[in-house]
């Protein structure tokens, strides 16, 4: 996935975004047709198998891709002979095809029609400003003024993500940089059985279910356990008071939760991360509904998809995998695809939610309201 290149007279642009489900949604041209795409450093270029298609892209192989839950698939890769982004056009650059409009994946409400991977990224400098939900690319030999901004260096891996190294208390790991992302740090348990000072970390909370997925589909149940740690490096940058999640499965991921804290810029040539906080950095807060529902892959079942630990236990008639039949007054059972995809996207900005479900054969009500999990 290494083919690429920029053609442009500027040495930058400057492009608004959108932010959809706390990801970042820019508009490229191809073949003289807009497109929304997903800006994600965490992966390689995606266009639909229809784009492919419709566009007669010349197939070039196939591999096998995965998600960050490790679900994997066969696909096809391809070469884009050209990629515009306002006045910068990226050509020759490599994409895998997959069904992205495939309604059983949670992918299919962010409405997109591919994604901007680093292997494109690479190609220049990227600056992310998440309060003016603006994207500044720069040629990749522009010099730029950073010294206000504090540098994490990184490696490449084979589809040129960025990895930092992530150290608790004198153990390290790594980690991916990850915009593809709208959680904060995100680690293995493997990792926090690692870490001999233990008591240097603060339980906060678990949550239990399937709590992420991936472009392929959800993750398998399983326990999320929230610690506070007082200080935790990312490469030489000090974070304190950074609340972790560990997770039984699953790769080590730093994502748009976090980022959003600073003004940040990539540069791949460089190998550095650089960050500047946009005001006071907040690692510790999470506000959210403690109880998640969703659809199953049979696009008709709604159920209790996760649950935080001292909700359950202060609601015990409730349990992970009970049948939801009403969302808000409104049965489920009628739900189209719209109304399943606005009912996921109103989920960030909702402060309150009615439900009806089905446990151990009765028919309860349950009202939840959307509050701070870290307390």
């Amino acid at each position: 996935m290494s083919k690429g290149e920029l053609i442009a007279d500027a040495n930058q642009i400057t492009i608004p975004f959108e932010s959809r489900m706390g990801l970042i949604i820019i508009k490229v041209v191809i073949n003289g047709k807009k497109y929304d795409f997903l800006v994600d450093t965490g992966a390689m270029n995606v266009i639909s198998t229809e784009m492919a298609e419709e566009l007669q892209f010349k197939k070039k192989g196939s591999i096998s891709a995965s998600d960050s839950q490790n679900n994997k698939q066969k696909a096809y890769f391809y070469e884009i002979p050209e990629l515009s982004i306002q006045d910068f056009t990226f050509q020759n650059t490599n994409c895998i095809a997959l069904d992205i409009y495939n309604e059983k994946l949670n992918f299919n409400c962010l409405e997109v029609d591919g994604i901007i991977g680093a292997n494109l990224m690479k190609e220049g400098i990227w600056q992310i400003d998440y309060q003016k939900e603006e994207i500044t690319i720069y040629k990749k030999n522009t010099a730029l003024d950073l010294n206000v901004y504090d540098s994490i260096s990184f490696v490449s891996d084979n589809q040129f993500n960025p990895i930092l190294t992530v150290g608790i208390h004198g153990v390290e790991s790594k980690l991916k940089v990850d915009t593809g992302s709208n959680g904060s740090l995100r680690l293995n348990k493997k990792y926090l059985n690692g870490i001999s000072e233990k008591d240097s970390l603060e339980f906060i909370t678990s949550q239990y279910g399937s709590i992420t997925s991936g472009i392929f589909g959800k993750g398998k149940n399983h326990t999320k356990e929230f610690y506070n740690a007082d200080s935790l490096y990312l490469g030489d940058y000090l974070c304190e008071n950074f609340v972790v999640g560990f997770q039984e499965k699953g790769s080590h991921l730093l994502g748009n939760k976090f980022f959003s804290n600073f003004n940040l810029i990539i540069d791949w040539k460089k190998s550095n991360l650089y960050i500047k906080p946009i005001d006071e950095i907040i690692l510790n807060t999470d506000k959210r509904f403690p109880v998640s529902i969703d659809r199953k892959e049979d696009l008709k079942t709604f159920y209790i998809r996760s649950i935080y630990k001292e909700y359950q236990e202060e609601n015990s008639e409730i349990a992970v995998g009970d049948t939801v039949i009403s969302i808000n007054n409104v049965p489920t059972k009628g739900f189209t695809q719209d109304n399943y995809c606005e009912f996921i996207q109103s989920q960030e900005n909702a402060e309150r939610l009615n439900f009806e479900f089905i446990h151990n054969n009765d028919t309860l009500s349950h009202t939840i309201f959307s509050e701070e999990q870290y307390q």
